[in-house]
């Protein structure tokens, strides 16, 4: 296996690592994943990174917790005076462009493609130190005291950390929030609405607990469909939703093609949403 080949296979592996995360969904995640809220750019050419390499470095930085979005190959940053820090490992990108060639037989000009692999750092990863470029956030999400009420009676671990990732981590029993500036509206959902519908999702799942009630939902695919109808069932018993929203209905959707015909499997998930909620609400005596 050549070096190209090798440096394929890195970035495919990212791939298939987002992809058995996402399980293939189409829905519209409603928070910025990237901490710093803009593209990743090149420290030293100053230029935008394009293509695949935005997708990649912006997956690399909240996988790392870099809070940089600037990166540079090893030369470039000893041009700039710094180092690489010792141990540090660098992300593979890829330079693809068509480029023209005159045939050694013919004279003919042909285009053929041309792929370039380089190895470049996060700021982070070096000695150089820069303020960290970021967009000014606005909080655009309304506190709604009763509901916050709600969730602090449940006394569980939640950890606001503005890192651009939401999800519950069962190995240490925590809830893991974004910052409240990083929720986005979505078609006709506010800010507030996908803030308090995202954290209703996450302790959906931290409910199945083993110190709570230990479902076992068996598969990712119906577990995911458990957490969004309670979500969607408590946002409408809490007052955040009067109906079921669309981003509601694409997240469902997307997950009951996993489960196809099995009419059970989604009763199931749905007697274990009212059996989630029932200990939510016996926690409020």
């Amino acid at each position: 296996m050549n070096i190209n080949d090798l440096k394929l296979n890195e970035i495919n592996d990212k791939f298939i690592d987002a992809m058995s995360k996402a399980e293939g969904r189409s829905w519209l995640k409603p928070f910025i994943s990237n901490s710093s809220g803009m593209l990743p750019f090149n420290a030293h050419a100053k230029n935008t990174y394009n293509g695949i390499n935005i997708w990649i470095l912006n997956c690399t930085q909240n996988d790392k917790g870099y809070q940089s979005n600037e990166w540079a190959t090893f030369k470039q940053i000893q041009k700039m005076k710094g180092m690489v820090n010792k141990g540090e490992k660098g992300t593979s990108i890829v330079l693809y462009k068509q480029i023209n060639i005159k045939d050694a037989q013919t004279d003919e000009i042909k285009s053929i493609p041309m792929m370039r692999f380089f190895t470049v750092f996060n700021l982070d990863q070096t000695t150089l130190k820069r303020d960290v470029v970021k967009k000014p956030k606005i909080n655009k999400v309304k506190a709604m005291k009763h509901i916050d009420k709600y969730v602090d009676n449940l006394k569980l671990d939640i950890r606001h950390n503005g890192n651009g990732q939401c999800y519950y981590k069962p190995s240490e029993d925590y809830i893991n929030m974004t910052a409240k500036e990083d929720f986005l509206k979505v078609d006709d959902s506010t800010e507030t609405e996908t803030y308090y519908s995202t954290l209703l999702h996450e302790i959906a799942h931290s409910v199945c607990h083993k110190s709570r009630l230990d479902i076992n939902m068996k598969s990712y695919a119906l577990e995911e469909l458990y957490a969004e109808i309670t979500s969607a069932l408590q946002c409408q018993i809490q007052g955040i939703e009067t109906v079921m929203h669309e981003n509601h209905a694409t997240y469902l959707n997307s997950w009951i093609k996993h489960i196809k015909e099995d009419k059970k499997a989604l009763l199931g998930c749905c007697a274990k949403a009212m059996k989630s909620i029932k200990w939510q609400d016996e926690q409020q005596q």
